[in-house]
């Protein structure tokens, strides 16, 4: 890892441990309320400057020149937020789908994915792109097995294969080669 890919990890964890700071104040207020309202006070108290309730579909953070920062919105199928670099461009983005599949994808400053994190029906996976923003490799951990995959050069119509396969099935380990069509060609053990 450089050190600028380091500085930038530093940056996001930084700004996600700020939001979810944020968000622990914002709802622990609101909380104490609600529960002082069950029990059947109606005038709960509630810290001044905050509002009960907010209802949107979209939020839309700007700095002092109107240029965008940051979006949480819902779309029909998911929740999202993403945060924008300094040219405006999405950074990084967080959704959570209806399905239930749940990603962070990191962009680089062209605007291509170039690191996604997946939990997918409980079942993660963290894919890394190339410089065409293109999976070259990606790590997949699933109840019985746990595979790493190495992909070759994207095809005529779009899509990568798998070139080269590590992985543990059923607590044996294993190593595989496929051919230009995705199928195993040869295995070990």
């Amino acid at each position: 890892m450089s050190r600028k890919q380091y500085v930038l990890l530093l940056a996001v964890v930084a700004i996600m441990g700020l939001l979810g700071g944020g968000l622990v104040q914002i709802s622990l207020p609101r909380a104490t309320a609600q529960a002082a309202a069950e029990k059947g006070n109606e005038e709960a108290p509630f810290p001044r400057g905050y509002t009960r309730v907010v209802t949107t579909q979209f939020l839309q953070i700007v700095d002092e020149n109107m240029k965008r920062q940051a979006f949480l919105g819902y779309e029909a199928d998911r929740i999202r937020l993403t945060l924008f670099d300094a040219e405006g461009r999405g950074a990084i983005e967080m959704s959570v789908k209806k399905q239930g599949e749940r990603f962070i994808r990191f962009y680089d400053p062209s605007g291509l994915p170039r690191l996604s994190l997946v939990l997918d029906k409980a079942v993660p996976s963290l894919a890394v792109a190339n410089t065409q923003g293109v999976c070259a490799a990606a790590l997949r951990a699933d109840k019985d097995k746990t595979a790493i995959r190495f992909y070759g050069p994207q095809d005529k119509a779009g899509s990568v294969q798998p070139l080269l396969g590590l992985g543990n099935i059923g607590g044996k380990g294993a190593l595989v080669f496929f051919d230009n069509a995705g199928k195993p060609v040869w295995m070990a053990p």
